[in-house]
């Protein structure tokens, strides 16, 4: 808390819900943060957002302003003419998230990372690279997977096995994918490679 002790000529007045009024010091940070709570704190909505919508400056006693009348989609023109005018609660703010050049999806990162799908697609397209690079060495790998015995619950990859072969993976596919690729490429790859794959599995 060092670098925020000594900036109270920076600290500002603002009114927040229930007309309180909170001391704030602005400064410009990093958050992170899932996706969810990115939408969230920047009050923008996406397929991928877990809340039914997003947070908003209207104040609680403005929510009935404006009923029944269509709403127009948000964009960079009208959400400025909203806060000048300052109507159905809206603020009178210079808002960043508003200047034409910049685009608040654009600075949202979505957390693919966090999840399977991420990380492990990371991980097949490096081994795939690798495996690429030495001739022939991708069709051991698909002749690997059809001579495989079957067991139950066994997943066949009849368009291949690698993730240039994979069409849209559901997470069970990419689950039973995992159970399969050490046992295929752990000699066609580097050690440090398998290792890593292994831990990840």
């Amino acid at each position: 808390m060092a670098p925020f002790s000594n900036n109270v000529d920076r600290i500002k007045k603002f009114e927040g819900p229930f007309g309180r009024i909170y001391k704030c010091l602005p400064m410009l940070a990093t958050y992170s943060a899932d996706l969810p709570e990115q939408n969230l704190l920047a009050a923008t909505k996406s397929s991928l957002c877990g809340y039914g919508c997003p947070r908003c400056l209207v104040k609680t006693g403005d929510m009935k302003k404006g009923y029944g009348v269509i709403a127009a989609a948000r964009n960079n023109d009208n959400m400025g003419q909203y806060a000048a005018r300052n109507q159905y609660g809206c603020f009178d703010l210079a808002n960043a998230f508003w200047r034409t050049p910049f685009n608040i999806y654009d600075s949202l990162v979505v957390d693919d990372l966090h999840q399977l799908g991420g990380v492990y697609r990371h991980l097949l397209g490096f081994i795939e690279a690798l495996i690429k690079d030495q001739r022939g060495k991708a069709a051991i790998v698909e002749w690997r997977c059809r001579s495989l015995p079957y067991y139950s619950g066994m997943k066949s990859f009849k368009t291949g096995f690698l993730l240039s072969s994979l069409i849209n993976p559901s997470f069970g596919e990419l689950r039973k994918h995992m159970q399969l690729i050490l046992c295929l490429v752990y000699d066609l790859i580097p050690l440090q490679c398998v290792l890593c794959l292994r831990a990840f599995i």
